[in-house]
């Protein structure tokens, strides 16, 4: 919420208020650490998938809530939903662990 009001700290804010800071992004090192740079043109960010991952754990929010309150309104447990797990952030340098099978989520039951 910070980034939409305008009053998030980047490093390009904080290099208005401090000789020490230089402002610029803390991942690339070569543009301004700006919010539109943060949140979705960094070229590290992008390689290394935090935007995909942020992505994702955005839409996981999503469905926990919206079946949650479908579970709610029909008051019964939703039998065919199954949880769906939450992709890890694999650093550079390192493998993904191997992937397991994942049932499909139906349409909430309706």
């Amino acid at each position: 919420l910070s980034a939409v009001y305008g009053t998030l700290v980047t490093p390009a804010l904080a290099a208005k208020w401090s000789e020490e800071e230089d402002g610029l992004c803390k991942l690339c090192g070569d543009k301004l650490g700006t919010v539109p740079h943060i949140l979705a043109s960094c070229p590290v960010a992008l390689s290394q998938g935090r935007y995909r991952w942020r992505h994702d754990r955005v839409l996981k929010q999503i469905v926990d809530q919206v079946t949650f309150h479908c579970e709610q309104r029909v008051n019964k447990r939703m039998s065919s939903c199954v949880a769906r797990e939450a992709i890890e952030f694999v650093p550079a340098g390192r493998k993904p662990k191997e992937a397991k099978s994942v049932k499909r989520v139906k349409e909430f039951g309706f």
